[in-house]
């Protein structure tokens, strides 16, 4: 029966060597399968993360607000809110006004046109903020 005999090969060379530090590297196949793909990416994508964890912060985050800083955040908090409630009592009064001209008869062009004549477009305050920031600057 030596006709019938099977030739294995070497199982040695058919075995992986241990991997050693980074030095070998694992050989990819020609076309990486899907599940290997998306693998990689998560392996990429967390080793990122893990980089830029501590740097990601703002760096206003990092130091500690005095009472100063506390005191006028707390103050433009103050005046924000104000400003708030006297645009929405600005827009009460508004409505109502357009309401009565409404009942007098009215139409919607002509109320509008009296409503912006009577009720001018409030300023945007965020703008004249930065634009008082930015001149106090130079």
């Amino acid at each position: 029966m030596p006709s019938d005999s099977v030739v294995l090969p070497d199982a040695s060379a058919l075995l992986m060597p241990p991997p050693t530090l980074a030095t070998t590297a694992l050989p990819l196949p020609a076309h990486p399968s899907p599940v290997a793909q998306s693998q990689t990416r998560n392996k990429s994508k967390s080793s990122n993360r893990s980089t830029h964890r501590g740097s990601s912060r703002p760096s206003k985050y990092k130091k500690k607000n005095n009472t100063e800083d506390l005191y006028i955040m707390s103050i433009i908090s103050k005046r924000q809110a104000e400003v708030t409630r006297a645009r929405a009592e600005a827009s009460k009064v508004k409505v109502s006004y357009m309401k009565e001209l409404r009942e007098h008869g009215l139409s919607l062009e002509e109320i509008e046109r009296k409503a912006a004549l009577e009720f001018p477009p409030c300023a945007d305050m965020d703008d004249t903020l930065s634009n008082e920031n930015s001149e106090n600057s130079d």
